[in-house]
């Protein structure tokens, strides 16, 4: 055998490299694979892209509110509808940031969509069109004798997603005290209110006031 004859069996440079080239080829393939994944999946899921969403914006509950004849399906951020019954509710989860918010009612065969902004809060999904909502700060909650309504704002019953800008709120109907002693947010009551008395703002603190004080 000639000193330039390479033995049988045993790999050239050139083909050592070759072997290389493609590890590592390999290798860059899987890790964009990889990060794309990562990017993508969170995307699909509602979490933004790499799941940025809940890191910066945190999370909430949307209350689906029908008060309507016929149950809808509501889907958010294109996950999974579910289905509310009609003169019924439900709490879905939220993630902060941007939301799409899905109503479909099949009966009608018709569809609604909102854009909700949301911060570590929660939001109303009202899906009537007569109904008006009030929507008061709560202060001395866990004093029944000191409990104090201030009025925020009162929503027309035209207004389908309401954001409410915490995480300590007495949905509709709901108890005062459910919301705990514990948190840093202001407690914010909304509740269901006949249009007409909307207008009254004294009439109106007062009867919100006697309506959480029997609940307490």
């Amino acid at each position: 055998m000639t000193n330039s004859e390479v033995p049988s069996g045993e790999p050239t440079a050139e083909q050592s490299g070759s072997s290389r080239r493609g590890l590592y080829l390999g290798v860059a393939l899987a890790l964009v694979v990889a990060i794309g994944a990562g990017g993508v999946i969170p995307q699909l899921l509602g979490y933004g892209w790499f799941g940025h969403r809940p890191l910066l914006y945190g999370q909430g509950q949307l209350y689906v509110l029908n008060l309507t004849d016929q149950p809808h399906l509501i889907s958010v951020d294109h996950r999974v509808a579910q289905q509310v019954e009609a003169d019924g509710a439900e709490l879905l989860p939220i993630v902060g940031g941007v939301s799409i918010v899905e109503a479909i009612n099949e009966s009608e065969g018709s569809a609604q969509r909102w854009e909700v902004e949301t911060r570590r809060s929660h939001a109303l999904l009202n899906l009537a069109d007569d109904t008006c909502f009030v929507v008061a700060e709560v202060s001395n909650i866990f004093d029944d004798e000191q409990l104090q309504v201030e009025i925020e704002q009162v929503v027309d019953g035209q207004t389908g997603v309401i954001p409410l800008g915490s995480e300590r709120i007495i949905w509709p109907r709901g108890y005062p005290k459910a919301v705990g002693e514990q948190g840093d947010d202001p407690v914010y009551s909304i509740e269901i209110a006949d249009c007409e008395i909307t207008e009254d703002d004294e009439f109106l603190r007062d009867y919100l006031q006697s309506r959480l004080e029997a609940r307490m």
